[in-house]
């Protein structure tokens, strides 16, 4: 079984997908993108639809925040090679769809240098012989939505490892690691499930105030409620 995640099929065998919960009616398969356009009242625009491009850009962010080497409390100094990029599984059959649906797209390299706003991409080498290209992010988090929209998120935190997932992320906020109090982002996010009838108590988790930056800024609850379903 796969899931649409941040824009991305993954298979149930990757090490963090986010499972449907039997609590919920449905699962909701759009999915927030930082190249959407959205309404007063926070809905999508209807002109608005995931292309191929998104899908690519989402694979290879994807892949550059579940590198190994991939540090969640500084995601944009992470960085690792275009080869490695290249060869992800995501990234592939992303690269695939582009070059079925477009007869302009050159390479993953240059599909990279064109969207230099999300990543870096540069060379590490003086010998041009031995040349490797490397790729990082240059946001916080994955989603770049609209700062008024809260968003399911995945945390492995950069010094301990600790996992841990959370229905109260936002667009470039962190949430400290309750093993050793480290700041860290989340390294994939994807739109909130939704339900039609009550939350079922035991299927519900409290959201730390006190480790969200969200809610210290604001001062108080960024969320509607103190506890969420997963």
């Amino acid at each position: 079984m796969s899931l649409r995640i941040t824009g991305v099929y993954r298979s149930s065998s990757n090490r963090r997908v986010v499972r449907m919960d039997s609590s919920f009616d449905r699962y909701l398969e759009e999915y927030f993108d930082h190249d959407y356009d959205y309404d007063n009242s926070g809905n999508r625009k209807t002109n608005s639809t995931p292309t191929n491009e998104d899908d690519l850009a989402d694979a290879i962010d994807y892949a550059i925040r579940t590198h190994s080497n991939f540090d969640s409390r500084e995601p944009c100094k992470a960085r690792c090679t275009l080869k490695y990029i290249s060869k992800d599984a995501n990234v592939k059959n992303a690269v695939q769809e582009m070059r079925d649906s477009d007869s302009t797209f050159r390479s993953l390299e240059n599909f990279i240098s064109q969207h230099q706003s999300h990543f870096y991409l540069h060379s590490s080498g003086g010998n041009r012989n031995k040349t490797t290209m490397l790729v990082g992010v240059r946001t916080k988090t994955p989603f770049q939505g609209d700062n008024s929209h809260r968003v399911f998120g995945e945390f492995q935190c950069g010094l301990c490892k600790s996992t841990w997932s959370s229905a109260a992320t936002w667009k470039d906020k962190w949430q400290q690691c309750r093993r050793c109090e480290s700041k860290c982002f989340p390294f994939s996010q994807h739109v909130l499930l939704k339900s039609n009838r009550d939350e079922d108590e035991d299927t519900r988790r409290p959201h730390h105030m006190q480790r969200c930056q969200k809610c210290k800024e604001k001062g108080g609850l960024c969320c509607p409620s103190m506890y969420y379903s997963v």
